[in-house]
């Protein structure tokens, strides 16, 4: 495992004794983790460093010695054996925690559960109740509904943090292949509902999300690290905020050219329509983290036609971004007729940015704006490129190219992706230079997927060059 991976699951696993620790009832079951930590105080792991043994006891006995080192000493990374890569993690952890809210009490942490986002609402200057989150593993067959204050209250939370533990340890065990995205996702099922931070601190941003956005930013600072010099500050412009959109979807989804011809399947057509959209919004993001060697946690946000990535601020990503831009507007030129339009724009933030990150939401939703008044502004040629023939028939559909008497190929595959989502239970999502089966493969983007019906495992070595 290379220093960019350690430090990948290290920032994944920083906190994780946190969790690890309230289910030891705060070490008051006997010290669960090793006894040789037990000599370590805050002059080794650093002031409110403290779960940081509970972290280190978990990786010791599934990652590197480096990934428990790094973990050991994220809050004092002096005491590191490798202080460059653990300073790294730190400023990670810093930044990650900058959208926290204070609160002026000190909340016992075990009669603390995560803080519902409805309880920020307002009504005509009156606050709603408080609403919390019941600190259960996601699961998708369930309701998760948050609780009134009334429910929560008396609620000693040490069983039902022993119970999430050991659900999670066991299923964690399981992962034959502990890779990255893998492993993100089993965080995601059992720490979603465990807050992050409750001393002096609003309990409302839960331990999964402050994990995930540690990795993203610690990915940031370890690539920038490489192009430029890194000064450990909180004001060096180390990230690149990505804004992506699609416009023209309203019109896509629901033109048709001829009414009367186009009532065959267009139920199934409509629904095809949406998620070709949605997972072509998906692949894009896929695409440019993937390029720029990133992974999933840098994704912030997808969905609606819209992304936000955060990369490092580097000549690569200013590359890589307008090169996909330009490839894939030249796509929706050829294929839609100019109907779609990607947009994407982007910002540098420093690490103080990131505590008021709807500022730079902001910023680049007025750059947005602006650039939709210019849309293919460098490819007019492509745009208005007159044909000296014709010699093909429009689809009653969509009003592109086919054959006589039929719909076009575009037409076909959002029926056919229509009906084959209606019958599946699973989706997975593959990356190839070429497509797998019958499955929705985005060329420009090498990013396709599947729609499978049962639990039956689908893995297939497609001439060596992709997986599933």
């Amino acid at each position: 495992m290379d220093d960019y991976t350690s430090l990948k699951f290290a920032s994944l696993f920083h906190d994780i004794g946190k969790f690890y620790q309230r289910a030891d009832n705060l070490g008051k079951s006997g010290h669960a983790y090793d006894s040789k930590y037990e000599k370590l105080d805050a002059n080794d792991y650093g002031s409110s460093g403290a779960h940081s043994k509970w972290s280190a006891d978990f990786v010791k006995d599934n990652f590197s010695d480096l990934v428990e080192n790094l973990v050991l000493y994220h809050h004092n990374p002096s005491k590191s054996d490798y202080p460059e890569l653990c300073k790294i993690l730190q400023k990670a952890d810093h930044h990650s925690s900058k959208e926290r809210l204070e609160s002026d009490e000190k909340a016992d942490v075990l009669l603390t559960p995560l803080s519902s986002i409805f309880s920020r609402i307002s009504l005509k200057d009156e606050k709603c109740d408080d609403y919390y989150v019941p600190l259960v593993e996601l699961d998708f067959n369930k309701g998760l509904h948050p609780q009134d204050e009334k429910v929560m209250e008396g609620w000693n939370l040490v069983p039902e943090y022993q119970h999430l533990w050991t659900k999670f340890e066991n299923e964690f065990k399981l992962l034959e292949n502990k890779d990255f995205e893998s492993v993100l996702a089993i965080l995601k099922k059992y720490t979603s509902t465990v807050p992050s931070a409750t001393y002096y601190s609003e309990s409302d941003i839960s331990l999964y999300d402050h994990l995930k956005t540690t990795v993203a930013i610690a990915n940031c600072r370890y690539l920038f690290s490489k192009e430029d010099k890194l000064k450990q500050t909180d004001n060096q412009d180390v990230y690149k905020i990505i804004n992506g959109d699609i416009s023209g979807i309203q019109n896509f989804i629901y033109r048709v050219q001829t009414p009367e011809d186009a009532q065959s399947g267009m139920s199934k057509r409509l629904r095809g329509r949406s998620l070709y959209l949605t997972l072509l919004t998906e692949a894009i993001a896929s695409k440019i983290i993937l390029d720029l060697n990133l992974d999933s946690s840098n994704i912030l946000f997808c969905g609606g036609g819209r992304f936000t990535i955060i990369a490092p601020n580097t000549q690569k990503t200013e590359e890589t971004i307008n090169k996909i831009n330009l490839e894939v507007n030249k796509e929706f030129i050829a294929k839609f007729n100019a109907e779609l339009f990607l947009n994407i724009v982007s910002t540098s933030a420093c690490g103080d940015d990131l505590g008021n990150f709807d500022k730079i939401l902001s910023k680049l939703t007025q750059l947005l704006n602006e650039n939709k008044k210019h849309k293919f502004v460098n490819q007019l040629e492509d745009v208005f490129n007159v044909e000296s023939e014709v010699n093909y028939e429009l689809c009653p559909v969509c009003g592109n190219k086919s054959k006589k008497g039929e719909f076009c190929r575009d037409c076909q595959e959002h029926e056919h992706l229509g009906s084959s989502v209606a019958n599946a239970k699973y989706l997975i999502k593959y990356v190839s230079d070429e497509k797998i089966d019958d499955s929705l493969f985005y060329p420009k983007l090498n990013v396709g997927y599947i729609f499978k019906k049962g639990k039956k495992r689908y893995f297939r070595n497609y001439s060596g060059k992709s997986g599933c």
